[in-house]
C-alpha cells in the first residue's frame, strides 16, 4: 500500500469516526461505560493463584478477560465502520459466554480449556443449557458476516455507485446490529465476572454490583428501547 493509499484509508476511517460520534454519541459513551465498568471489577480482584480446586473460577476470569479484550476492540472497529469484522470479535464474546455456562457443568468443557481434550460444539453447550434461542439467534446471526455468505458479501458492494468498498463506510443499520450484539454480550458476561468476584469474597461481589448495575440497567434500557423485548439476566 502506497503512502497515498494509507492516507485514502486513515481519511475514509477519520469520516466515518466523525459520522459515528455525531449521530450515535449515545451508544458510543455506553459501550465505553460497559468497558470501564469490566475494569472497575478487575480492579477488585487482587491477587489470585489458580489451582486444582479453582478450575472453573479461573476459566471464568479468562473467558472473561478475553470477553473484554473483544468489547475493547469491537468498539473502535463500530466506531470506524469495520462492521463485519466487530460482529466476527462479538462472536467470540457469546462463545465465552457458552463455555462459562458449560465449564461448570460439563467436565469435558472445563477439560478442553486446559488442553486436556476436545472443545464440545456450541451447539451441543447451547442445548445443554438450554439456550438454542442464543445459539441460532446471537452466534448464527453474527457467523454469517463471520464466513463468507451471502450477507457479508453483500454488505461489501456499495448499491448506490454498484462498486465494492475497500474503505470503510458508515451504515447505521449495520452498526446498529453490532451495539445491540456488544450490549447483549456485555450483559451476560458480568454474570461470570461476578461469579468470580463471589468466589473470591461476597463484600467484593457486592461492591461491584453497586458499580455494574446502573451501567447494566442503561445497556438493558438501550436494548428494550431497540427491540421492546427483554434484556439478558443482569448481575
Amino acid at each position: 500500500m502506497t503512502e497515498k493509499e494509507a492516507g485514502k484509508f486513515a481519511e475514509a476511517e477519520a469520516e466515518v469516526h466523525n459520522i459515528t460520534n455525531s449521530k450515535h454519541q449515545n451508544e458510543i459513551e455506553l459501550m465505553t461505560k460497559a468497558f470501564n465498568m469490566y475494569i472497575n471489577g478487575f480492579n477488585l480482584i487482587g491477587s489470585f493463584t489458580p489451582t486444582e480446586d479453582n478450575e472453573i473460577e479461573y476459566a471464568w476470569l479468562l473467558c472473561t478477560v478475553q470477553s473484554f479484550n473483544s468489547l475493547r476492540c469491537a468498539i473502535w472497529l463500530i466506531s470506524h465502520g469495520y462492521y463485519g469484522q466487530a460482529m466476527a470479535l462479538l462472536r467470540t464474546t457469546t462463545e465465552d459466554w457458552f463455555i462459562c455456562n458449560d465449564c461448570c457443568k460439563h467436565p469435558p468443557t472445563l477439560d478442553a480449556l486446559y488442553g486436556r481434550g476436545e472443545m464440545p460444539s456450541y451447539s451441543a453447550m447451547a442445548r445443554r443449557a438450554n439456550k438454542r434461542s442464543i445459539y441460532e439467534g446471537d452466534y448464527m446471526t453474527a457467523s454469517q458476516f463471520v464466513h463468507s455468505t451471502n450477507l457479508s458479501l453483500r454488505i461489501l458492494l456499495d448499491t448506490d455507485t454498484n462498486t465494492l468498498r475497500t474503505a470503510p463506510t458508515y451504515d447505521e443499520v449495520l452498526l446498529m446490529a453490532c451495539c445491540e450484539l456488544f450490549f447483549r454480550n456485555a450483559i451476560r458476561m458480568t454474570e461470570f465476572l461476578y461469579s468470580f468476584l463471589h468466589h473470591l469474597s461476597e463484600e467484593k461481589a457486592e461492591a461491584w454490583v453497586k458499580v455494574a448495575n446502573p451501567c447494566v440497567q442503561e445497556c438493558g434500557d438501550w436494548l428494550r428501547n431497540i427491540q421492546g423485548q427483554n434484556p439478558p439476566t443482569a448481575v
